[in-house]
């Protein structure tokens, strides 16, 4: 187990307003030190993990 969070945000967004949340977001980390890691759940079933900025506990399965 890994732990990989310091703050937790979680909700729905349109298409737009997730444009603009990760756009506003790559402006201010420090893609050197920061890293942010979004879930995008399509269906209950499927799964997308993007990360902006390092990985820092990186894993290959989420269970």
């Amino acid at each position: 187990m890994f732990w990989i969070q310091n703050s937790v945000f979680e909700g729905e967004v349109t298409k737009s307003e997730y444009n603009s949340i990760t756009f506003g977001l790559t402006n201010i980390i420090d893609s050197n030190e920061d890293s942010i890691i979004i879930y995008r759940f399509r269906t209950k079933d499927e799964m997308n993990k993007e990360i902006l900025g390092i990985e820092k506990s990186p894993i290959s399965e989420i269970l």
